[in-house]
């Protein structure tokens, strides 16, 4: 069966989350850009569990995240307008699908924006500890990050499972 394609307007809510994600992509493309020249010649490139740079490397590597986060962005962008592709738990009908659609789409715009912001307070935390005025990421960093990217994936299966408990499927 072929699934409805359908065009699917973003509501207040996505709104946000896009445009919490261009301030973030801004913040991770434009930072590195004012402090490039301030920057030692070795940065923090890694840290561990606990926050704590323990990698380093040339400056140079300020620059791999923001190239990393513009190629996830774009490519996030670019999936959420095409949600009949993306593979669904139950079948997808003329009934079903724009709440399906919209519901996957806010899925991926959620981690799109999580994993820019994250990106951004990274390259910032690199920034500011190669400059001396930081000490890595912080202990909370890496908790904060995981419960930002697990609990959009189990609201997603929460609403999803909830909708065909309702539907009776």
């Amino acid at each position: 069966m072929t699934r409805p394609k359908l065009r699917i307007e973003l509501d207040t809510t996505d709104q946000v989350w896009e445009a919490v994600a261009v301030a973030g992509l801004l913040v991770l493309i434009l930072y590195p850009v004012f402090y490039f020249s301030n920057l030692p010649d070795e940065i923090p490139i890694h840290f561990n569990a606990a926050g704590e740079a323990d990698g380093f490397g040339h400056k140079g590597f300020v620059w791999l995240l923001p190239i990393i986060g513009l190629v996830l962005y774009l490519s996030m962008s670019l999936i959420t307008r095409h949600p009949h592709t993306f593979n669904y738990t139950k079948e997808i009908t003329s009934e079903n699908a724009e709440s399906e659609y919209r519901r996957a789409a806010r899925l991926i715009r959620i981690v799109k924006t999580t994993t820019v912001v994250a990106f951004a307070y990274i390259n910032f935390s690199i920034v500011r500890t190669g400059l001396g005025e930081m000490q890595g990421l912080g202990p909370y960093f890496l908790p904060v990050f995981l419960a930002l990217t697990f609990t959009p994936i189990g609201w997603y299966w929460w609403s999803s499972s909830k909708k065909q408990k309702a539907d009776g499927s």
